[in-house]
């Protein structure tokens, strides 16, 4: 009895803590999981006790928060909180914990032989090597990982190398301001310091990213693009190659604003918040705008200001890339936006998820939303899919909306009346990528199998098949509608990553764009035609072009 009143004096003291603490790196509400914990086990549980640990921020549909006792009655409504996993002394404790920290539950605990480690993914942030030990210490959103060239930043001057992860460790040398040098491993977090392991001119040592506001190390910027870039077109596609690459905490997908100048990157794994790549400086570090989300989605509005971001927890936001500042966020869907659209006119946004936890009168699974980005409502729900919607796209006059899924189903949308128009029938697979071209004529769709169907928008007809032979991820017209470009590839069953320039018209393949060592996942053309710019899970963001030098 003394020990649960402990607990809840405990909990009842960080609650006012929650919505003012604001750390970067971690929820406020894992204080309290580590509370519980340390009463349970009659000792003070830290994050620096614990080997491991893991959140995932998630909707949870009543307030069991996924973790139903027995007996125990539970009210049904959504209940958005976290479920944390703590490894300490040999033990995985699985914590479930509501947003405003009014529920703190341990759903479960087994020998931590039995876990499986997985890969970092954007349903959650793996935050094991940064622990956050001591209130009031936070540290940097990192723009560095494993296997990238980087640089000293050239305003700071040299960096020291030491033999270990700490300020104190002997001196194994110093590197230069401006010099490169190899990511090998890392991070490793100590005293608000965030430390890789990097390898410059045969030394091997560990150097500190940054302190404060300050970065001491960068990715190695990119070189800026050649001056007079050709459009690519047909007769060029040949010789188009890669002219610039930037390397980083980079996520697969990407949004390229109106005017085709701005490149708008998620943040990869542990790194939440979006990068902005300007065309014309890609030999300047970015500008980066910090979030509170994993971001699984995004896209531009016309006007090149307002930025779309669908989140792994469900919400979706409406931010001013200018400012930073969030004009709108909602929560949508359950447990993560799989896909979300912005409508050219500026008045209509679109996501899809799993599962649907606004109250809607048609069935919630693999429902689609239109919200009204005027008045900052939901507007219509659109049910049609039976299973994952993988692409949302508007047509250029902003009427129709196509929507794609792993159903194998192509369906058309009246973006205004909110009702189906056409299932187009004809993949075989699922379907992971969509496109209008640039008129509005044509709608092309690609699947798992490599096939890609040109469709004409009006009849909703197959005008022709196009088969690449590997899994497509992202497809996307030039300017003047007469190319398509399609990337993709499968990890684990291809090491085909290659970009491929098809003739939109009649189908035949061009070329091939070889450089991403991994599945791509996003292509975008930028206004003019003379960039291809794509994003892929080998964490590098490249920019294709075509010289007079060919």
């Amino acid at each position: 009895m003394i020990k649960r009143l402990a607990i809840i004096c405990t909990l009842l003291a960080l609650l006012p803590a929650l919505a003012a603490q604001a750390q970067v790196g971690q929820p406020p509400q894992l204080d309290l999981a580590l509370a519980d914990l340390s009463q349970r086990l009659g000792r003070a549980v830290t994050l620096n006790d614990l080997r491991d640990w893991s959140w995932q921020q998630v909707s949870f549909p009543d307030t069991s928060l996924g973790c139903p006792q027995e007996g125990m009655m539970y009210a049904q409504v959504v209940t958005p909180g976290y479920r944390f996993t703590l490894a300490f002394q040999g033990v995985i404790y699985d914590y479930r914990v509501s947003n405003d920290g009014s529920i703190v539950i341990l759903c479960g605990e087994q020998p931590a032989a039995a876990i499986t480690p997985t890969p970092i993914s954007a349903d959650g942030a793996r935050l094991a090597v940064c622990p956050n030990p001591e209130p009031g210490v936070s540290y940097q959103p990192t723009r560095l990982t494993v296997g990238i060239q980087a640089r000293v930043a050239p305003a700071v001057g040299a960096v020291n190398l030491r033999q270990d992860a700490d300020r104190d460790a002997a001196l194994v040398g110093d590197i230069p301001a401006g010099a490169l040098f190899d990511i090998t491993a890392g991070p490793l977090c100590a005293d608000g310091l965030l430390w890789w392991q990097v390898s410059y001119e045969g030394l091997a040592g560990w150097s500190a990213e940054g302190e404060g506001a300050a970065y001491f190390l960068e990715p190695a910027p990119g070189r800026a693009l050649p001056a007079g870039l050709l459009v690519i077109d047909a007769e060029g596609a040949p010789f188009v190659s890669e002219q610039s690459r930037v390397e980083g905490a980079l996520g697969a997908r990407l949004a390229l604003n109106a005017a085709g100048t701005t490149a708008a990157v998620p943040g990869g794994a542990g790194v939440v918040g979006v990068w902005f790549y300007t065309l014309a400086a890609l030999d300047q570090p970015p500008a980066f705008m910090p979030g509170a989300r994993a971001i699984t989605s995004l896209a531009y509005g016309m006007d090149g200001t307002l930025l779309l971001l669908g989140a792994a927890d469900g919400w979706f936001e409406l931010r001013d890339a200018q400012t930073q500042r969030i004009r709108w966020e909602d929560l949508g869907h359950g447990p993560a936006v799989s896909a979300a659209a912005y409508a050219p006119d500026g008045r209509t946004l679109a996501t899809a998820g799993a599962r649907v936890v606004k109250s809607i009168t048609v069935p919630p699974d693999n429902t689609i939303l239109l919200w009204d980005a005027g008045a900052l409502a939901l507007r219509a729900a659109l049910a049609g899919h039976t299973g994952p919607v993988n692409a949302l796209v508007f047509s250029p006059d902003s009427r129709a909306l196509a929507s794609v899924g792993d159903d194998t189903a192509v369906i058309l949308w009246n973006a205004a009346a909110g009702t189906q128009t056409a299932r187009l029938e004809g993949h075989d697979a699922p379907v992971r990528a969509a496109a209008f071209s640039p008129d509005g004529a044509l709608l092309a769709t690609a699947d798992s199998a490599g096939v890609v169907i040109v469709w004409d928008a009006q009849t909703r007809q197959p005008l022709r098949t196009l088969e690449s032979g590997v899994n497509i991820n992202a497809v996307a017209f030039s300017p003047d509608g007469a190319l398509l470009a399609t990337g993709g590839g499968a990890a684990t069953t291809s090491p085909d990553y290659a970009i491929r320039l098809w003739d939109a018209a009649s189908g035949e393949a061009l070329a091939q764009l070889i450089g991403h060592t991994a599945p791509v996942g996003a292509l975008a053309f930028n206004a003019a035609g003379t960039v291809l710019v794509s994003a892929g899970e080998d964490r590098s963001v490249r920019f294709w072009g075509l010289t007079a030098a060919g």
